[in-house]
């Protein structure tokens, strides 16, 4: 805009322009570390947009700069191809379009029919984009959505002090799942079984990858699920606690927990089985020595020693021993907080004897350790507890705040067994969410994420879920459009679903189709709407057939004026007048409406003598 306007020609280029290189150039070094990337590239190609607005000088300067906005656009959805993105970027290109639009008219200011123009310029095309969408072939999913270096990844493969404290005040979305069937279970069963830890001890524990798929099982009461995962650069993939099979695109590995071949680094859509109550199997004598094996330096102590052996001493079995150490927690003066401060390296000592403060990773590193050195085999799990049910959609969202960590337990006859320190500890956290756990923890210096939630009024509420489900049916409907949901909506339409051939026929056809409607559309709204100017000139041609003067199709409007003169020469002041007004109206600039009634004014005044009709 600033070249167009012509405001740069007394800036000293050859500084500004060594200023703004190295300037932006620094800034991106010092951002991202490095120039390759999606971000550091886009940031970089923003410097170069900058240093082309300083050199440019003529209109076809502008041009480029144009082009280039639109490309800038376009790079929008690479980082995320939301409707909130998407949105950005069309606005971006009405204005880019306004503002070429007003460059063809000159240098006066923009006015409004410029943005007018480019609104529906975009209108007009977006039914063409829709043809394409629908009928282009494709694969599954959107193939150029990028990840960003700064995406959000949730927790990682380890579990650690603050591994997940450091995420629960993120508000960022980690999936959303529907249940088809509409079985949805209850907000205390709502566990989100993500990655299962099996190495490690004390408050330290870690993911070690294992080939092992799980063995067939029998299938008690299943539940369905239709998860779309957001971007979080893993290989495992998150199911209700837990799932019974493999799917589609991920392996059932034996610690029940699903793993893809990739990282996710686009968001993913996959329909999963899960079973709450599944029917118990073997464990095996490997499997036993891995859920019984501490590894991670030295965590044990004498008071740690003297805590198991009370624990174990007159046990019947293990289900006593996990219920001695649940109450160990419940009765023994420890608090749940999202701040418990630092703790040094898997100092198991000091959480249990002294501070007795933690969040959900303390309490579950410190709960499986025990429950190992007691004999009772015992695995960590990573995933989510909870989420927020969106009754607009119908479905429950899972943010990062919901992340937690939990036990599971080997209880002979029984089988694997949840067993959540949290939940002993802070109910609410479970039956209500965080919020309301930490809900007596503002004196702690710990900020309630939700409590803004919690208080905002019905009107901001409802726009909130109003916006997420916006989101969420794009992501079912446009972003997860794939194969699949082409040959659907051919069969709902009543034909056969086409191959990639017949996609194609089916586009050209349909872009024909589009291309001969919008001009028949166009010739109709010009008919129906003709140029009052060229009306009264019609009209003026009219009176001139009455005296034999007829207008030839490819005769101008002086030419005409001539040959209706040489017949009526006794009236050539009221036609010349009347000719020099039609051809600055017509063809001028800067007419009004006053210009208009004149012209007519003319045409009614002049009536050819009688003398010329005879």
């Amino acid at each position: 805009w600033v070249a167009w306007r012509g405001g740069l020609e007394s800036i000293p280029l050859s500084l500004e322009k060594i200023l703004v290189f190295f300037g932006g150039l620094t800034n991106i070094l010092v951002t991202y570390g490095t120039l390759i990337g999606l971000e550091p590239g886009i940031s970089f190609l923003l410097v170069l947009l900058g240093l082309k607005l300083l050199e440019s000088r003529r209109p076809r300067d502008f041009q480029v700069l144009v082009l280039l906005g639109y490309f800038i656009a376009l790079t929008l959805v690479f980082f995320s191809p939301g409707v909130g993105m998407v949105l950005a970027g069309m606005l971006l290109v009405v204005g880019t379009t306004a503002a070429l639009i007003q460059s063809l008219v000159g240098n006066e200011p923009m006015p409004r029919s410029a943005w007018g123009e480019a609104l529906k310029l975009l209108v007009q095309g977006l039914p063409l984009v829709a043809i394409l969408f629908i009928l282009f072939p494709r694969g599954d999913g959107l193939p150029f959505e990028m990840r960003a270096q700064n995406a959000q990844s949730g927790f990682g493969d380890t579990l650690e002090p603050g591994s997940i404290s450091s995420i629960a005040l993120s508000d960022a979305p980690a999936f959303r799942a529907v249940f088809p069937d509409g079985d949805m279970p209850g907000r205390d069963e709502l566990y989100w079984r993500g990655l299962v830890l099996m190495d490690g001890a004390g408050l330290n524990w870690h993911y070690i990858e294992r080939y092992e798929i799980a063995p067939p099982r029998v299938v008690a009461t299943e539940v369905r699920q239709q998860i779309t995962l957001l971007p979080h650069q893993n290989r495992w993939l998150f199911a209700l606690d837990r799932p019974s099979a493999p799917t589609d695109v991920a392996a059932l590995m034996s610690g029940d927990y699903l793993i893809t071949r990739s990282p996710v680094t686009r968001r993913m859509r996959y329909d999963v089985v899960s079973q709450l109550n599944p029917v118990p199997r073997e464990l095996s004598r490997h499997d036993r020595l891995n859920s019984l094996r501490l590894r991670g330096g030295n965590f044990s102590s004498q008071r740690l020693d003297t805590l198991v052996k009370q624990l174990v001493e007159g046990a019947e079995d293990h289900a006593t021993i996990v219920e001695r150490t649940l109450r160990f927690f419940g009765d023994g003066g420890f608090r749940y907080s999202l701040q418990p401060g630092a703790y040094r390296s898997n100092n198991l000592d000091a959480f249990l004897f002294q501070r007795k403060i933690g969040f959900c990773e303390h309490y579950a590193g410190a709960f499986a350790t025990i429950l190992r050195m007691a004999g009772v085999p015992t695995r960590i799990v990573l995933g989510y507890q909870g989420g927020s049910l969106n009754p607009r959609g119908n479905y429950i969202l899972v943010r990062q705040a919901d992340a937690h960590a939990w036990c599971e337990v080997w209880l002979e006859g029984i089988g694997w067994q949840r067993v959540d320190p949290t939940a002993v500890l802070a109910p609410s956290r479970i039956t209500f969410g965080l919020e309301e756990a930490l809900a007596d923890s503002v004196e702690a210096g710990v900020i309630d994420r939700a409590a803004t939630l919690l208080g905002m009024s019905d009107v901001l509420l409802e726009m909130t879920l109003f916006w997420d489900n916006v989101e969420f049916q794009w992501d079912q409907y446009v972003l997860n459009f794939g194969t699949m949901t082409q040959w659907d909506l051919f069969n709902f339409a009543g034909f056969s679903a086409p191959s990639h051939v017949g996609l194609l026929l089916w586009l050209v056809a349909g872009a024909v189709i589009f291309v001969l409607i919008a001009g028949s559309c166009i010739a109709f709204a010009n008919r129906s709407h003709p140029d009052p100017v060229v009306g009264v000139y019609q009209d003026f041609c009219k009176k001139a057939a009455t005296i034999g003067c007829v207008r030839a199709p490819t005769q101008g409007p002086r030419d005409f004026g001539d040959s209706v003169i040489n017949i009526l020469p006794q009236d050539r002041p009221a036609i010349e007048a009347f000719i020099a007004a039609y051809l600055a109206e017509r063809y001028g600039q800067g007419a009004s409406s006053a210009d208009l009634k004149r012209l007519r004014y003319l045409e009614r005044t002049w009536r050819p003598s009688s003398s010329a009709r005879t």
